[in-house]
Parts: C-alpha cells; sequence; structure tokens
C-alpha cells in the first residue's frame, strides 16, 4: 500500500464517520442526526424545535461585567442560549457562456426510517453484557431522474422553483444572472452566472421523536453542461494598487482555475482528460492534493557535497558551478519572451519579478568570484564537508544509503549570500533573503549552510580567541518542530568540532537560550521546574491518593460488564482525565490503583509507602 492509498482510505473514513453512509443502505442503531455531524438538511417549514439541535439550547452562564461594589457571593444572571437551527438548504453557482443552451442537474441524497423504538433501558446483564440496540434507523438511498433546466438565450432569469420528481416536498430552485460587460477582459461576451440550489420543504415531523424521518441526509448536487464550464476569474491583484502579494499570486496561479462555488457547502469539479470542465458537484468535505516539491534535475551542475569539498581551487569550482547560473539566466531569458502573452494586468508585476530574477543571478555570479578569495574559497570547501558529514549522521539514523548533495536552489542560496557573508560593508547587509517553501522542501540545511560557512570564515580570518563571540542567531518558536530544526543544528555543530579537531583553539558551540527561566509551560520553566522534581514527585503521588469523586472512583473496573470501562481503571475527570491532547494513548490505560494506594485497593500500587 503506497501513501497515497493510505492517505485516501484515511479520507475515506474521515467522510463516513462525520457524513455517511457506510453503507447505502445501512441501519443505525442512533437517531442519525447525533451519529453523523454534518451533511444533512432540516425541513425549512418545520417548528424552531425540529429544526434546532436540541443539546445547543441549554441554558448558557454568562458573566455580566461587575461594578466594584458588588459583592463577591452576586449570582450572576443567566442569558438562555439561542437557538443553534440546521441548514436546510444548499447550493452553487457556475458560469456558463452565452452559448449553453441548458444545464442537467442529477440529484442524490438518503432517507432515515425509524424501525425500532426504545421500549427498554440498555442495560447490561451477567448473561448479556452487550444488549442489542434499542433503536434502529434504516437508510433508503435516492436516485432520482435527470433534471434539465433551461437557460435564456440572454438576460436574467429570475428565481424559478420546480418540486424533486420523487420527492415534491424537496424544491429545486435556479436563477440566471447575466454578467456586466467588461468585469474581466478574461471572459468571453455574454456570459452568465447560473444559481441551483435544493432546499427540504418536508414541514414537521408527526412527533419529536420521528423528526429525522423528514430530514435529507448526505444531499449531493451533479451539475452537466454540454459546453464547458468558464472559469471563475480571481478579480484580485488585478490592479496595480492591490496588495502585492495578491498580485503575485494571480500571475503564479494563472492557470489554477475554480469551476464552482458552493453555498453551505464546498463544490469540486470534474476535469476532462482534455483539460474542460463539463461537470461540477457538491461535496461536504472537500479534499486537494498538495504537489511534492522536488528539485529540478541539473545533471551539468555538480550537487555532491563530498565532490565539492574536494575541489583543489577556485577555478575548478567555477567550472564544476557555472552550469548552474547559465542555466538560470536561460530560464530567466525564456521567462522574458513569455511576457508578451500575458495579459495586460499581469505583465507590470511578471516584469518586476523577472527584474528581481536577474537581480539574483547577478549576486550568484558574484559568490563564483568570491571563491578566488583563499579565505573564502576554503571555508566553503569545509561547508560542503561539514554539511556532508552531518548528511550522512542523519542517513544512517534513518537508513538512508546516498551520497549527500545540495539541491539546486539550496546551493545557489549559498553563492547568492557569499558576497554579502564575506564582505562586511557590501550592499548585500541591507537585503534580507527569505526561503519560502513547504515543510520538507529544504529550508532548513539551505539556512545551515550559510551558519557553517560564516562560522568557519570567521575563524579562518580571526585565529584564536579572536573568533570568539556569537556568530549565528537562530530563532524558532518553541514548539512543534523545534527540538528537530534544534538537533539538526546540534548535528551540524557536532560536524564542524569534528572537522576542527586538528586545531583545537578554535571551537565550536551552541547556545539554547529560553528568554524565560521560570515561566510555566515554556522550554525554561521545564528546565527550572527539574531542580524541584522530588518535590513535585512527592505531591502528585499524595495528590493521586484520593479522588474527589471516592470511592466511586476507586472502585471502577475495567473488567466490569455493567460500567463498560473496559480501557480506565480507578481514573475519572475528578483526578486523571484531563485535556491532555498530547498523550499517545489518547488518555486511555489509567489507572490510580497500579501507582498509588487507594481506597479500594491499598496493596497493589507500585509506590505502596506514604511519600
Amino acid at each position: 500500500m503506497t501513501p497515497a492509498d493510505v492517505r485516501d482510505r484515511l479520507i475515506a473514513a474521515l467522510r463516513t464517520d462525520l457524513v455517511g453512509p457506510a453503507l447505502a443502505d445501512e441501519i443505525l442503531n442512533e437517531i442519525p442526526t447525533r451519529w453523523y455531524l454534518t451533511g444533512f438538511l432540516a425541513p425549512l417549514n418545520a417548528k424552531i424545535g425540529q429544526r434546532s439541535d436540541p443539546e445547543a439550547e441549554d441554558e448558557a452562564d454568562v458573566l455580566e461585567p461587575a461594578s466594584p461594589a458588588a459583592e463577591d457571593n452576586a449570582n450572576p444572571e443567566r442569558v438562555t442560549a439561542r437557538h443553534s437551527l440546521f441548514p436546510a438548504s444548499l447550493g452553487l453557482s457556475v458560469l456558463v457562456s452565452a452559448d449553453t443552451s441548458h444545464l442537467t442537474v442529477q440529484l442524490d441524497w438518503g432517507d432515515y426510517q425509524r424501525l425500532t423504538a426504545p421500549t427498554a433501558p440498555n442495560v447490561p446483564t451477567e448473561d448479556d453484557p452487550t444488549p442489542p440496540a434499542t433503536e434502529t434507523w434504516q437508510r433508503h438511498p435516492r436516485h432520482p431522474a435527470p433534471i434539465t433546466l433551461a437557460l435564456p438565450a440572454q438576460g436574467h432569469l429570475s428565481r424559478h422553483s420546480q418540486p424533486v420528481p420523487d420527492d415534491p416536498r424537496l424544491k429545486l430552485t435556479y436563477n440566471v444572472r447575466a454578467l456586466p460587460t467588461g468585469i474581466d477582459d478574461r471572459l468571453p461576451p455574454g456570459a452568465r452566472i447560473v444559481s441551483i440550489f435544493l432546499s427540504n420543504e418536508r414541514g414537521d415531523a408527526p412527533t419529536a421523536e420521528r423528526r429525522d424521518e423528514h430530514y435529507v441526509f448526505q444531499p449531493a448536487i451533479t451539475v452537466t453542461s454540454p459546453v464547458p464550464f468558464l472559469p471563475q476569474p480571481n478579480l484580485r491583484g488585478r490592479n496595480a494598487h492591490d496588495d502585492w502579494d495578491e498580485r503575485v499570486a494571480d500571475l503564479h496561479y494563472r492557470d489554477v482555475h475554480a469551476y464552482a462555488v458552493g453555498h453551505g457547502v464546498a463544490t469540486e469539479a470534474v476535469l476532462d482528460p482534455e483539460g474542460p470542465c463539463f461537470a461540477v458537484r457538491t461535496a461536504w468535505i472537500p479534499h486537494a492534493a498538495v504537489e511534492f516539491v522536488a528539485p529540478s534535475k541539473m545533471p551539468t551542475v555538480e550537487l555532491r557535497m563530498e565532490t565539492l569539498a574536494a575541489l583543489p581551487d577556485a577555478a575548478a569550482a567555477h567550472t564544476a558551478l557555472q552550469p548552474l547560473l547559465t542555466d538560470y539566466r536561460a530560464w530567466i531569458a525564456h521567462q522574458y519572451a513569455q511576457l508578451p502573452t500575458l495579459c495586460a494586468a499581469q505583465q507590470p508585476i511578471g516584469q518586476e519579478l523577472l527584474n528581481r530574477a536577474t537581480q539574483a543571478a547577478d549576486r550568484i555570479a558574484a559568490g563564483l568570484n568570491a571563491l578566488q578569495d583563499a579565505h573564502v574559497f576554503t571555508a566553503f570547501r569545509l561547508t560542503n564537508r561539514v554539511m556532508a558529514r552531518a548528511a550522512r549522521q542523519r542517513d544512517a539514523q534513518q537508513q538512508i544509503q546516498r551520497d549527500p548533495e545540495w539541491r539546486p536552489f539550496q546551493l545557489a542560496f549559498l553563492l547568492l549570500n557569499l558576497r554579502g557573508l564575506s564582505e562586511p560593508a557590501h550592499y548585500d547587509r541591507s537585503v534580507v533573503d527569505l526561503l519560502f517553501f513547504p515543510t520538507g522542501g529544504g529550508k532548513t540545511e539551505a539556512y545551515l549552510g550559510l551558519a557553517a560557512f560564516t562560522l568557519i570564515l570567521r575563524r579562518l580570518r580571526n585565529p584564536g580567541i579572536q573568533s570568539a563571540g556569537l556568530t549565528v542567531l537562530m530563532r524558532y518558536t518553541l514548539r512543534l518542530l523545534t527540538l528537530d530544526q534544534l538537533g539538526r543544528a546540534a548535528a551540524l555543530i557536532c560536524a564542524l568540532e569534528l572537522e576542527r579537531e586538528a586545531d583545537p583553539a578554535t571551537l565550536y558551540g551552541i547556545l539554547l537560550y529560553t528568554a524565560s527561566p521560570d515561566a510555566e509551560g515554556t522550554l525554561g520553566g521545564l528546565v527550572k521546574a527539574g531542580e524541584r522534581i522530588d518535590d513535585h514527585l512527592q505531591a502528585a503521588l499524595e495528590w493521586g491518593r484520593l479522588c474527589s469523586n471516592d470511592p466511586v472512583c476507586a472502585g471502577h473496573r475495567p473488567d466490569d460488564p455493567y460500567e463498560r470501562r473496559f480501557l480506565h481503571g480507578a481514573a475519572c475527570h475528578g483526578c486523571l482525565l484531563i485535556a491532555e491532547t498530547s498523550c499517545e494513548q489518547g488518555n486511555d490505560f489509567l489507572d490510580r490503583t497500579l501507582v498509588v494506594p487507594t481506597v479500594e485497593h491499598p496493596h497493589v500500587a507500585f509506590f505502596p509507602d506514604p511519600p
């Protein structure tokens, strides 16, 4: 099974769990609106009680601002929570050309019928610890015949509603609006917006217990057209006064189109193998594949770190690395040739981006020339050597065998910054270079390469104690990937230490600075708390001996068929079941009895004696 297969199965499981159905004619042992979290329509014309979530209608305590003279024991006012209404309709809008005469709509949904009503409490017995469900609901799939919607040859069509053939209490509504002329030069004349909606108008159920029989579950709308749908243009980023990021995104994603907009639901486009879109559909849980960022193949460029570390002189380095610059300039020239094919609004931003790319190419050329300096060339070689050593160490831990090599952008980023790093008065010192890649694209290695070069060059130019001091400052948020980034930086320092063994005077080191020596919830707070670990442990053991829900809590047993708490012992929300989202066991398999003596079982604890 490939990672893509695993991903698809997880998505399918999530959709089945939240929206359903697991089977077309499934049977549920619970009310469908409780079984499924979303993906259903309540009756639009039903009473509020049958359209709302009863669990959200409880009274909520709202603390009103108290005056300074208010008494501490004053009771807060109670405010009734608003009704949380379930959606009653869903729809989508598409853009069609002037020669689109009609659209075909396919509706699909499921109805649930109550089969068995509760007759007795669902209580386990010694003979039957898992009694059958006391309430069952049967799903009935609905697939009515397709509906053809006639579109006017021109102009508008006001709201038109018609009953769904298989169930007249469901209404299909659509309208057509003509787009103003000249709204966007990418749209052909006569383009129109068609909006299509499905609404549930089944009204009240006979009783509140049977209300779900009037709901529409897993509704879906699929719209097909004999003429390709028009891609919906993004009007942001088309003006010279728009935000810079919007203008760049409009250019970069000019070939990525949206063909439908959902109303109360998401949409998906079904693309033809040749590119056009003839069908769109609603989606309760949309998903999209994010393309993997892979480096380009550049066989004429020497990217192997160990080979670059063994270069004899700057001339050899120039021969090995010049193709990188040559190919980059050729790519820029090709992009310049494509500028006239862009629309008028995109050409200025395209020209500016290519001007910046040309400046980057000039900086790479300057970096290649900087290798003529003996110290810069030596630092460059040693940088490749220590980066290769750190990479081999990391690959060995993952049982990977390969020759360490740069990704093209990483090597270009290193060369681009050589002049600025080696010449303190250089103009590049005023430039902030940002690498923007998805996680796993190689940003960290590029930055660590610059750090290694800077550390080595400083010691080459300032031998001995003169090279001491802070050279590189890296700031990371102390969460998620922080420790991984710290591990990579520490591996680089270890590689540098191994490299400098021949010269003990030039030490390398790393300092982790938290700036919060005693703040709770920070790494610094944890370090400080470690100094009092004995006190914390004794307090925890004493606290765990008695729960506010004892003796009930202490009497819990995982093998008790009546309680049906098979993953817990002496544990409840008064002691161990806290909001700990990072527990690798999901807060299961907890039992105070196995740790400290409890009122029910004082002789099986791992810590039997009082602290």
